[in-house]
């Protein structure tokens, strides 16, 4: 029993110096996943174009959340900008881009490739990011997306912007 506490003791200073030494902890570090990935309109498209349920990729493209930052371009969000007394371009304000686009102002890490502020206010605005979504195991959809982190919109989202 001596002889057991003795390595034990020795174990637990030879972590604790290495600990010291290296600032790693001897137990395994949990790393946190990398954050999920906007990906973009083409990551909604995939699925969500199908006629069997509703085309809500054709619905999107002919709304105006796609065309959002196509108006911060115009005179009229000129205007608008100007009397709310912001300085710069509208397609340039954080003021305006945090409304009119997806994920403004996120670190780098939290978009795909193939992400485009310029598309608007896509799906992912709403529902959360591509990346959740975009290689779903048949038949578990439903139960994977809310699992990854699905977000259903209400009221308060919405009204965030409008």
């Amino acid at each position: 029993m001596k002889r057991t506490r003795s390595i034990t003791i020795l174990g637990t200073a030879l972590a604790g110096l290495m600990v010291l030494m290296t600032g790693a902890n001897p137990v395994q570090d949990e790393k946190k996943p990398p954050p999920p990935k906007h990906e973009g309109s083409r990551a909604c498209k995939k699925c969500h174009l199908k006629s069997s349920i509703g085309k809500q990729f054709k619905v999107w493209q002919g709304s105006k959340h796609a065309k959002a930052f196509e108006l911060l371009k115009s005179e009229e969000a000129a205007a608008v900008a100007k009397k709310a007394g912001i300085e710069k371009k509208p397609f340039e304000a954080p003021e305006c881009l945090k409304c009119h686009t997806t994920a403004y102002g996120r670190k780098k890490e939290h978009y795909g490739e193939k992400y485009s502020l310029e598309e608007g206010v896509t799906c992912e605005a709403c529902h959360g990011p591509g990346e959740f979504f975009d290689k779903p195991e048949d038949g578990k959809l439903h139960k994977e997306v809310l699992e990854k982190g699905y977000i259903k919109p209400d009221e308060a989202l919405c009204r965030s912007c409008h």
